[in-house]
């Protein structure tokens, strides 16, 4: 009878509305509000082209012409007012590159591929900005020849021959601009924005050609670019 009465007190206390509050107790409100706001800091995103400008620094030997190339890079905004950028950047110029007989061509190409970030002044219309990058480079000369004919019947520029090809790590420091020129009405819709900018690489010594058929040397390769390009970004 003692065993039985137990039993009952026990199944009492166990469906008693005290013992059972703590199940049924709503979630905090703000339980919720750490996941929002991870979402809310990844929401913008950036992707730019540009086209760059190299000189040549220190024992780099400078081209007999302007050595011109292209920029692409993307990214996603971090942090409050998304000040804090981070993503990858991809860039190819042509260094001394020389022309023979119109239809060979000698070139020294310089690639880089890196992750870069940036922090970007929260202000409207002008916005400045600082960055760096870390990343791989490669440097080749490179002979281009030109051939008839493509599918249409003109003629093309094919590569023919790649020589002291090398890959090494590099590192950027930059300094820019962004001058939006353009915005839609509404939140989360492009805008289009001017990006000016300046950026020291550094890396380590390589082996080119110089001049085309010129002599093999091998100094640093450390340079700056000049960059004007646009960006298109979510807000």
């Amino acid at each position: 009878m003692t065993r039985v009465a137990a039993i009952v007190m026990m199944v009492g206390v166990l469906g008693s509305p005290s013992a059972t509050a703590g199940q049924d107790a709503p979630a905090p409100p703000n339980s919720g509000g750490a996941l929002s706001r991870s979402i809310e800091a990844v929401r913008d995103g950036v992707l730019g082209v540009e086209l760059s400008f190299l000189v040549p620094r220190g024992d780099f030997a400078p081209g007999h012409r302007v050595a011109i190339g292209y920029g692409v890079r993307g990214a996603l905004g971090l942090g409050p007012r998304r000040i804090f950028n981070i993503g990858a950047a991809f860039r190819s110029v042509a260094h001394d590159s020389r022309k023979y007989r119109d239809t060979l061509e000698v070139k020294n190409m310089l690639r880089t591929l890196a992750v870069s970030g940036q922090f970007v002044a929260p202000f409207r219309y002008l916005r400045p900005y600082v960055g760096g990058s870390v990343g791989g480079a490669y440097m080749g000369t490179e002979t281009l020849i030109e051939q008839c004919c493509d599918d249409e019947g003109d003629r093309e520029w094919v590569l023919d021959d790649i020589r002291l090809a090398q890959i090494g790590p590099t590192t950027s420091a930059r300094i820019g601009l962004l001058v939006d020129v353009w915005q839609s009405a509404g939140r989360g819709q492009p805008a289009l924005s001017l990006d000016l900018g300046v950026e020291d690489h550094y890396g380590r010594s390589s082996t080119y050609q110089t001049g085309g058929n010129g002599p093999t040397i091998r100094t640093g390769t450390n340079h700056r670019v000049y960059s004007l390009g646009l960006s298109v970004r979510s807000r």
